[in-house]
């Protein structure tokens, strides 16, 4: 389709400029903050889709009582699904020509998507990415204006970015959904939903990036930091071992089969994150909440998947773990008689 083409469907549907999607549980006293920095934004023509994920505090009514003032707003109500369910839920619902993400207990500058939209359009790009800022409860929320660079990269340059054992907030291609502006055809092809989060995982923007990096011809980057993500003992990513994170152990067996149908340079990496990744978790049911149900699954998959691990891994702490796990107190006090040598 062309783009004079998809510009008439688009006001044939009655479109915005950008649907900005914000999944909503348990943060009545974070939610004002959000909303208010997004409809501070200094562009005008977006909509504002809060989802209500069955919220038992008094999110619900906040989420009404900013649609009531503000047309741009349209709140949906529904039962708790989790975070991924959500936003495909919001997607589903959205009309914007760019989708963009926030998380209901963080919040954004007033041009995050003035800069980001006039970037995407200059260069005719399919999303962009930016830096972000952590935040704690009593930060003073700075601003300093600077000179920033874009970046262009292929999906394969972003690919090998996304690899890159870089984890701070500058690193151009971080699996991070939140500070970006994407294409509506980077997550839908024609009026289906292309891309969805994955139900009931931990790290969903990391199970979805590749897949939107290979959607995309061309990606962004901007050395900037417009997102402020907020730092909680009690929010999703610092909550103790669940069934969620039990049911994630195949993030990197996911990755690697999305990006196999590009390339076959990251499959040993790949495989060798899963065994760590498998591994990791493992010693955390351990030695925390430990549940024989939970440990015997990890150590089940990992023992299951043993061929596959010793023919592409390499390391040899990794493989001798590997080995031991069969009577796990065992490889405690082998590991704590020789240390590093296995993992």
């Amino acid at each position: 389709m062309t783009e004079d083409k998809l510009l008439d469907k688009y006001e044939e549907l009655n479109m915005v400029m950008v649907s900005i999607i914000v999944p909503v549980y348990n943060v009545e006293s974070f939610l004002p903050m959000c909303i208010q920095s997004i409809l501070e934004q200094t562009i005008i023509d977006f909509e504002l889709i809060l989802v209500d994920d069955g919220s038992p505090d008094r999110c619900p009514l906040i989420c009404e009582q900013y649609a009531k003032r503000d047309s741009r707003i349209k709140v949906i109500h529904k039962k708790n699904g989790g975070l991924s369910d959500a936003r495909n839920v919001g997607l589903k619902a959205s009309r914007g020509r760019y989708i963009g993400f926030i998380d209901s207990d963080d919040f954004i500058r007033k041009d995050m998507y003035e800069v980001l939209l006039r970037e995407l359009e200059k260069e005719n790009a399919d999303f962009i990415k930016s830096d972000f800022i952590d935040y704690f409860d009593g930060d003073k929320v700075e601003i300093e204006e600077k000179q920033f660079s874009v970046n262009t990269f292929t999906p394969l340059e972003a690919l090998a970015d996304f690899f890159e054992t870089d984890y701070s907030n500058n690193k151009p291609m971080k699996s991070t959904v939140c500070d970006a502006l994407y294409k509506r055809e980077v997550f839908f092809d024609g009026e289906r939903l292309a891309v969805q989060f994955p139900i009931g995982k931990i790290n969903e923007d990391t199970y979805v990036f590749p897949e939107l990096i290979f959607r995309a011809k061309k990606i962004l980057h901007i050395s900037e930091a417009f997102y402020y993500y907020r730092k909680r003992e009690n929010s999703i990513v610092h909550s103790s071992i669940n069934l969620r994170e039990i049911s994630s152990c195949d993030l990197w067996d996911h990755i690697g089969s999305v990006i196999s149908a590009y390339t076959n340079e990251y499959s040993a990496l790949c495989i060798r994150n899963s065994l760590i990744r498998k591994l990791n978790i493992l010693k955390r049911i351990y030695f925390s909440d430990y549940r024989k149900d939970y440990f015997n699954v990890i150590r089940t998959n990992l023992l299951t998947n043993e061929g596959k691990y010793k023919k592409y891994v390499t390391n040899n702490s990794l493989l001798w773990t590997l080995k031991l796990i069969r009577c796990y107190p065992l490889y405690l006090i082998i590991k704590k008689l020789i240390g590093e040598r296995i993992y």
